[in-house]
């Protein structure tokens, strides 16, 4: 006779604390043979709004996000108010707010909207969507420099437009209007202001021009492959796999994988946990693709506690999965469950 026994992971946790859910199941069934299976439940947790950040319902619309330490990096995309909040995720409040600094005595604002957030050797990376990466030391928020100089072309130090950006090793990738770009943090100094040329420009095969300027994200897995969720404005939706150790100097070089998924929808957003991939889709949707098995396996437009009307950028840290909903104008924090199925012969 075959006994199964589920145990959801978030019950277990309230009762045994710091126990492993395995071993609860061994002191069940200790000497029996068994299998284990494993699925994910979804709640909702802490909600960021407006009122939290000190904005009027009106003067906050959520964009990208990120997580450096125990701080919040949220992008304020709403015209006239373009900011980064910094947001206390111990403390559930806001920290400050990035929105001037000054340079060379001249005190200086967000041209337009910041699109990526990143941080990389105690440098903040702010993409912003008006062809230029400001970069600022990420515990004084002092501005160091600028990579373009939000002209948008095709200049050896120009960006044109940046959509999406990941940070791996020395390489920093942007998803430009019309295709991928690479600059060096290397070359990245405070002497070279608006002033850095390019390292690599990729091959515009497979990618859509951005016209209508359609959410783009990036996330990195733990091997240094990015994950590029591509919108596909013109029929080139797909998630693009980039692959580094095929990026080099030059352009028109080839820096995506045969690994890359094309899709029947478009995506907005992307994080990556463990085997899986969320992608949030133009509908309203986040899918959920294992990407061992390689395929999509769950499709959900709310949670318990939740329901999303504009998921868009997407984020992952620890077991919580952050979702950018821009119709409620909200940045939900879904805690991610591991469940443990064991069956018993």
């Amino acid at each position: 006779m075959k006994i199964i026994y589920i145990l959801f992971a978030g019950l277990c946790l309230l009762s045994c604390e710091k126990t492993k859910i395995e071993d609860v199941i061994r002191e069940v069934e200790p000497d029996q043979p068994s299998s284990i299976h494993y699925y994910y439940s979804y709640k909702a947790g802490e909600v960021i709004n407006a009122e939290k950040l000190g904005y009027a319902s009106d003067e906050f619309m959520p964009g990208c996000t990120y997580i450096y330490g125990d701080t919040l990096f949220i992008a304020n995309t709403q015209n006239g108010h373009f900011s980064v909040e910094l947001y206390s995720l111990s403390a559930h409040q806001k920290l400050g707010s990035l929105n001037t600094w000054t340079y060379n005595d001249v005190m200086q604002t967000f041209g337009n909207y910041v699109e990526a957030i990143s941080v990389a050797n105690e440098r903040l990376y702010l993409a912003n969507i008006s062809s230029c990466i400001d970069v600022f030391d990420v515990h004084t928020l002092k501005i160091i420099t600028r990579i373009g100089n939000r002209n948008w072309g095709h200049g050896n130090t120009q960006l044109f437009h940046t959509h999406a950006m990941a940070i791996v090793d020395d390489y920093i990738i942007v998803r430009m209007k019309d295709g991928l770009q690479v600059t060096l943090q290397s070359d990245v100094s405070a002497e070279k202001y608006q002033n850095i040329n390019y390292y690599s420009r990729g091959s515009l095969d497979g990618f859509d021009v951005n016209n209508g300027f359609y959410s783009h994200q990036m996330a990195v897995d733990t091997t240094g492959l990015v994950f590029l969720a591509d919108y596909g404005q013109y029929g080139n939706r797909k998630i693009h796999v980039i692959d580094t150790t095929l990026i080099q100097k030059g352009s028109n070089i080839t820096m995506t994988t045969s690994q890359t998924l094309p899709l029947e929808f478009n995506p907005r957003g992307i994080a990556l946990y463990k085997n899986l991939m969320y992608i949030s889709a133009a509908d309203g949707s986040i899918r959920c693709y294992d990407r061992e098995k390689k395929k999509f396996f769950l499709t959900f437009k709310s949670v318990p506690g939740y329901t999303f009307k504009g998921g868009q950028k997407l984020l992952v840290y620890n077991n919580r999965l952050w979702v950018t909903d821009v119709s409620t104008r909200e940045i939900l924090g879904v805690d991610i469950f591991r469940n443990v199925i064991e069956e018993y012969e």
